[in-house]
């Protein structure tokens, strides 16, 4: 009798430790490679942007092992119209037929820019014969599930990878999660007072030694005005007389009618826009100082009247 209970503790115990060892620290994504496709205007192309973003939904959320390898015909499947794929246009160059699923290659033309920003090793792939309108620079790629031509690509890193999609009307995007630490021990002071972070939803983090801020809270309290389109993703924020615009899975914005650039695109994450802190600094012209804590950083944003 004591052995069982002796026994029984000792699993009790186990379990607690396993239980301790896997929950306490909990993992979060970062983003490693993201590929965009401008999707076609021409009204005789509706159908293919449907099948492209048809084809998102099946890989949205597919894992890739260390080593594996991804198929996109083994991921999407046959494009039917069962499968939910319309009849558009298939082929090149203006020479065009119809073909259940035409257009799904703007997706995997996606998902290859996302391996090529990732660094990733490309396995198979295939062009088409007179180009792709949104690929001019001829790194498209061509899937035919009849004419056995497929995408794959190996994930050659020591990360599982996740395929996330992003699609609007005017484009499709695909990238790369990998599982990675966040460091939420930032606080943000503006203008004096803490940014409310009770939510770690809403707070400021690190990854990759870089700060990302989440753009409404710190924008509001900046007494800047931000709005929302839902349906291409944008986000407008108007802040002295500075008007932005940008775009989730861009790395270009819109600044008072000309184009920049920045590192790293804005990101949705528990329905919050975040941005990297250096947008704030060149986009809009925020005064930034650093301070440390015991274990963290702290921000110390300021508006700047002379802008």
């Amino acid at each position: 009798m004591f052995y069982d209970l002796s026994f029984k503790i000792l699993m009790l115990l186990f379990i607690f430790i396993l239980f301790m060892c896997f929950s306490i620290e909990p993992a979060y994504s970062k983003i490693l490679g993201i590929g965009v496709v401008d999707l076609p205007t021409d009204f005789k192309f509706e159908n293919n942007n449907k099948n492209a973003k048809m084809a998102l939904k099946y890989i949205e959320g597919v894992k890739v092992k260390p080593d594996q390898i991804f198929s996109f015909n083994k991921t999407v499947g046959k494009r039917t119209i069962a499968q939910g794929f319309y009849e558009g246009l298939s082929g090149s160059g203006g020479y065009y037929y119809k073909d259940v699923g035409g257009g799904v290659c703007a997706t995997a033309t996606a998902i290859h820019r996302a391996v090529i920003n990732s660094g990733l090793k490309v396995v198979e792939r295939h062009k088409h014969l007179y180009g792709a309108i949104y690929a001019p620079d001829g790194d498209d790629a061509a899937v035919d599930w009849d004419a056995n031509w497929d995408y794959k690509f190996k994930n050659t890193s020591k990360d599982i990878i996740t395929i996330r999609t992003i699609e609007t009307d005017t484009f499709v995007a695909v990238y790369f999660e990998t599982l990675g630490e966040k460091d939420y021990n930032v606080e943000i002071y503006i203008n004096g007072t803490i940014l409310d972070s009770s939510k770690e939803y809403e707070k400021a983090y690190i990854e990759d030694e870089k700060v990302f801020v989440p753009l409404r809270n710190v924008i509001e309290k900046l007494n800047g005005e931000i709005s929302w389109n839902d349906l291409n993703k944008t986000i407008t924020i108007k802040y002295n007389n500075t008007e932005i615009t940008l775009q989730i899975g861009r790395t270009t914005y819109i600044k008072n009618g000309e184009t920049f650039s920045m590192e790293f695109f804005p990101r949705i994450e528990n329905n919050r826009t975040y941005v990297p802190l250096e947008f704030l600094i060149e986009g809009l012209g925020v005064k930034v100082n650093w301070g440390e804590k015991e274990g963290g950083k702290v921000l110390y944003l300021e508006e700047n009247f002379y802008e």
